[in-house]
């Protein structure tokens, strides 16, 4: 049988401007999610593309979010 030891999800996302962002970090604040942001890229046009590791479901996270 195959168990899930440790699971996170890798996102690239982009936001219309930096508001956006702290409101999406506020809100996985919020959920107690363990999150972190691996990169962050101020366009020209003044939007925002971030690539973060987030916790996936409740499962734990392991060394892939410290």
């Amino acid at each position: 049988m195959k168990r899930i030891q440790y699971a996170c999800l890798c996102e690239t996302s982009k936001f219309e401007n930096e508001a956006d962002l702290v409101a999406y970090i506020e809100k996985m604040s919020k959920k107690n999610a363990k999150f972190e942001v691996i990169n962050k890229v101020i366009e020209s046009d003044g939007s925002v593309t971030v690539e973060t590791r987030s916790q996936y479901l409740n499962y734990r996270t392991g060394k892939y979010i410290e």
